[in-house]
């Protein structure tokens, strides 16, 4: 009688313990299989681990490990913005946590995009955002994956490459799906895979600052380029209409924003109107903008030794800039100086690596500016 009554009951409730044992070893494959899928995706991601080239997965992944709710400011932008700034030299200088969340080519349309996903861990942030890469007109698929592989998929980064790609800031033609499916875009590179590859979220400890060759040797005179735009303007519509986005989403969402635009010499009279154009506009709307190639005296750039090539700054140069850039967010916006903070060690440990690593590339005046022991003595 009570066998009856239990498999009327199972009847009633649908009770099959086949079918919950189906479904249960379904479920597992499908969790074995998402998780083989991103551990094989992240392995296949291009990290360029080459001295030639910055290590593009220190600093996106790094962002993540950072406590959340600790950092001071977030810097977005392109390579005009991380071989400018190293934050731990910024940290040296000041105590200021400052982190950048850059990528090579980073596109300035992105970010309304790069902004939501910053606040998700550091909503009290300061942003500071580069803005020369206003005038580069597309990303190629190569620099853009360089972003958009260290994102955590989520709605902020669906939208981000919707928008981007669907309305021509993306020189791809191929589809949208390999940017939230890398192993798609990387599938072949099975034959080229070395140590780093497995343990690339072992970003090197030093807050994504710069150590590649071309950074820490290469020397270029860029006083022939010295030239000065004397008119502002010739912003094109799709330029114009991508600062108002930014802006607009700025207005609508209270985000406290710096705007930056770092000193290049490509002899490009036309780009810097356009800079200048952008800096009028942003102004007019209510916002801030430091324009460091107004300040090359203040800076003390040595415009025949601090560059390593028309629009990047060599490891002489970053430290006057990385420096000077600290400098203006303490007198400006009061950050307290975090220096020996048991909350902050990772910070005063990312310097003691990244001072090393330096040494040996500085001069005696950086030397001692930077309170190094001289490796000359």
């Amino acid at each position: 009688m009570e066998n009856m009554e239990l498999e009327i009951l199972k009847m009633r409730v649908g009770f099959n313990p086949r079918a919950i044992y189906k479904i249960s070893k379904l479920c597992i494959f499908v969790l074995v299989f998402i998780f083989l899928f991103h551990l094989s995706s992240n392995i296949l991601i291009n990290k360029i681990v080459d001295g030639n080239v910055p290590d593009q997965h220190e600093m996106i992944p790094g962002f993540y490990k950072e406590t959340p709710g600790s950092l001071d400011v977030v810097c977005l932008g392109a390579s005009s913005l991380y071989d400018f700034y190293q934050a731990p030299i910024g940290w040296n200088s000041s105590g200021i946590a400052a982190y950048c969340y850059a990528s090579a080519s980073q596109p300035t349309a992105a970010i309304p995009f790069l902004i939501e996903e910053v606040k998700k861990t550091q909503p009290q942030a300061l942003i500071v955002a580069s803005l020369n890469q206003l005038v580069v007109d597309t990303a190629s698929k190569e620099v853009l994956h360089y972003l958009v592989d260290f994102m955590p998929l989520s709605t902020t980064k669906i939208d981000m490459m919707n928008y981007l790609y669907d309305n021509g800031f993306v020189a791809d033609s191929e589809g949208k799906l390999a940017y939230f499916f890398p192993i798609i875009q990387y599938h072949s590179r099975w034959n080229e895979l070395i140590w780093q590859d497995i343990h690339y979220t072992e970003t090197g400890g030093v807050k994504g600052a710069k150590k590649f060759d071309h950074f820490l040797n290469d020397v270029l005179d860029v006083t022939e380029n010295d030239i000065d735009a004397a008119w502002a303007g010739g912003l094109t519509e799709r330029e114009s209409k991508t600062l108002k986005n930014i802006l607009d989403y700025c207005d609508i969402h209270n985000v406290d924003i710096l705007f930056v635009i770092t000193p290049q010499y490509a002899g490009e009279e036309k780009r810097d109107a356009k800079y200048l154009a952008a800096q009028e506009y942003i102004e007019k709307r209510g916002y801030i903008v430091l324009n460091l190639k107004k300040y090359i005296l203040e800076l003390g750039l040595d415009l025949k030794s601090d560059f390593a090539d028309v629009k990047h700054t060599n490891i002489h140069g970053s430290i006057k800039v990385s420096n000077y850039i600290c400098s203006y967010l303490a007198e400006h916006y009061g950050f307290a100086d975090k220096r020996g903070n048991p909350s902050y060690v990772s910070w005063d440990e990312a310097w003691d690596r990244y001072r090393e690593i330096i040494k040996p590339y500085l001069t005696e005046d950086e030397l001692e500016q930077l309170h190094i022991e001289s490796t000359f003595r």
